[in-house]
């Protein structure tokens, strides 16, 4: 449920204790959230309740996916992937916008007025916390006054042709704002850390070897002229272009307005398309002791970078994740299909293989080709895993087990 109007950590917390909650029920976790979220166990009809509050609009700003350490979510407040959380995001700008998530440790499937009922006294308790109106530009500009004097990272692994950089890296949590993705072969490196680049600001460009290799340059370069720095869709695209249909409203609409040099925006469809470099870049220093990004490059050191060479069976070269349906709804015990497609890719901050298999019935091969996804870390991705070979090769598996979703595999 989203709420209007915001409050901290601190104020909540306070609340809590003076409200009858105990403070070995409040979550010690603020290491791992920020001070901008806050959870505490209760019991209703002597079954455990997580509530969960966290400033929703810092949440898109900071740290894009719960599970993923680099990543941007801050297309959703232009192109939201469900409109009535857009319509939300737009009654909410003046105001502030907290989310309230409560989890129901039950055995069984509660009633639907007993949820209901769950939810309204939940607010009901809340009623009296203090909260703020505080407009998305003023959170918007904190937090520029925040970074408006630090340095930018992009790191560059040359044999990969793969680029990550992070805008904004928050300590506490170790939440960065930015994407890492393999560069298609007629990309320029340069002109993507060119638009990635903030006006009048530096920026770090570290370039090594390989993904594991040596450092081979280190360079401080700033801007030449003025531009807007381009933020990833949804799909993390280095070359972000606004939906006609799905756009309802600018950045600075949204108070993401230009402060300080900060000027974030997608690019026009030609400029997409074409490839263009918003300005040219020049280095202010080829070294970077003392900037301040020691912490930051240990903490970004542990980051695999998303689309990497991708391991395969056969190589599916036009993969179309939306296609994929997962696997523990279409396969059964018992099923034996050939798998002749595969893919490794990562989806929301989680590796998943990308299987085309064609189902056996009576030692006949279905010239239909069926297309699901396994999570990798999964006891069928493991196996998934485990009979990878070289291009070209088709592996036959049958399932023998489905349980709790969790399917069990092995090669025939």
């Amino acid at each position: 449920m989203d709420c209007l109007n915001i409050s901290s950590r601190a104020i909540v917390k306070e609340f809590l204790l003076d409200n009858g909650i105990s403070s070995k029920d409040i979550l010690d976790d603020e290491n791992k959230v920020g001070a901008n979220c806050i959870s505490w166990f209760t019991e209703e009809d002597e079954i455990r309740i997580r509530n969960k509050l966290y400033n929703k609009f810092v949440q898109l700003l900071e740290s894009g996916e719960v599970r993923n350490q680099l990543t941007s979510k801050l297309s959703e407040l232009v192109m939201p992937t469900s409109q009535q959380f857009g319509e939300t995001l737009v009654a909410c700008r003046n105001e502030g916008l907290m989310r309230l998530e409560l989890t129901v440790h039950s055995p069984e499937l509660k009633e639907v007025e007993w949820n209901t009922n769950l939810i309204v006294n939940t607010l009901e308790f809340l009623h009296n916390c203090r909260t703020f109106a505080t407009s998305y530009e003023k959170q918007w500009m904190a937090l520029v006054d925040q970074i408006h004097n630090k340095h930018m990272l992009c790191i560059y692994f040359h044999k990969e042709h793969s680029l990550g950089y992070c805008h904004w890296f928050n300590k506490t949590t170790k939440k960065k704002q930015g994407i890492a993705k393999k560069l298609k072969k007629n990309e320029d490196m340069m002109t993507v850390v060119s638009n990635l680049t903030f006006n009048g600001h530096p920026t770090v460009l570290l370039t090594y070897a390989t993904s594991s290799g040596p450092l081979e340059s280190e360079v401080v370069l700033r801007r030449d002229s003025t531009n807007i720095t381009i933020v990833p869709s949804q799909r993390n695209s280095f070359w972000p272009v606004a939906s006609r249909e799905r756009q309802q409203h600018t950045f600075a609409e949204m108070g993401l307005i230009n402060y300080r040099g900060i000027h974030i925006d997608l690019l026009a469809a030609q400029q997409a398309r074409e490839k263009v470099r918003l300005s040219t870049l020049s280095i202010v220093s080829d070294n970077t002791d003392g900037l301040g990004i020691d912490d930051l490059l240990a903490d970004i050191s542990n980051i695999e970078l998303d689309d990497l060479e991708p391991t395969y069976l056969r190589e599916n070269t036009d993969l179309k994740p939306a296609r994929y349906k997962v696997a523990y709804n279409i396969l059964h015990v018992g099923d034996e299909f050939l798998v002749s497609y595969y893919f490794l890719y990562t989806f929301r901050g989680l590796p998943f293989y990308y299987l085309d298999i064609s189902m056996i019935h009576n030692e006949i091969v279905s010239s239909t080709h069926t297309l699901i996804k396994v999570l990798a870390s999964s006891l069928f991705g493991e196996c998934i895993a485990s009979v990878i070979g070289q291009p070209n090769q088709e592996v036959v598996l049958k399932v023998t087990r489905i349980q709790n979703r969790i399917i069990l595999t092995e090669r025939i």
